[in-house]
């Protein structure tokens, strides 16, 4: 029986799915994945709160093993309170040997985000940038606004996006999956 979680878990959950959502939409190549079962490696399958990867027809990372994805997707995010003890801990260890690029923890108990990247096969962790804002290293344009987050502003969470899919350098990667995309087999 999984931990019971509450009307805080839920409400962040809802707001990182819409964000990460958005982004999909405004990215082709990209899938935005909620509450899935991930074969992360032959010891690992867990049931990730939110899950942001390039498809495989786009040179993604993961790969579809039936009705699951196999491998280790570009980014992660939890949903922590009760849980904050293993997504900080064996969770975020057996991301990093995975191979996950990026995780990224919205903890309930404290109010708190915690952003990691891969970099040497290890997680550093990240800060937001001058502009208030976590840039991902993955998805050029995929912008969070900590401040919106924490406090529940959807409006603000979703500008700070849409403020991040207008550079250039969201434009370049939309390009280079529009170029890395198979062609179906007719």
């Amino acid at each position: 029986m999984p931990s019971p979680l509450g009307f805080e878990h839920g409400e962040s959950t809802i707001a990182l799915a819409v964000w990460l959502d958005r982004y999909s939409e405004q990215t082709p190549g990209v899938q935005a994945l909620d509450n899935a079962t991930m074969i992360l490696d032959w010891r690992n399958e867990p049931q990730l709160d939110l899950v942001l990867r390039v498809l495989p027809e786009c040179s993604g990372r993961t790969r579809n093993e039936g009705l699951y994805v196999a491998g280790a997707p570009e980014l992660i995010v939890e949903v922590s309170r009760s849980t904050r003890f293993v997504d900080l801990g064996s969770k975020r260890d057996e991301n990093e040997r995975a191979g996950v690029q990026e995780y990224v923890v919205r903890s309930v108990d404290p109010d708190e985000i915690l952003w990691f990247a891969l970099e040497g096969g290890r997680y550093i962790t990240l800060s937001p940038g001058q502009d208030g804002y976590y840039h991902a290293r993955v998805f050029p344009g995929l912008w969070l606004d900590p401040v919106a987050l924490l406090s529940g502003d959807r409006a603000a969470i979703r500008s700070a996006l849409d403020f991040g899919v207008q550079t250039p350098e969201h434009a370049t990667f939309v390009a280079k999956l529009a170029g890395s995309r198979e062609t179906p087999i007719q």
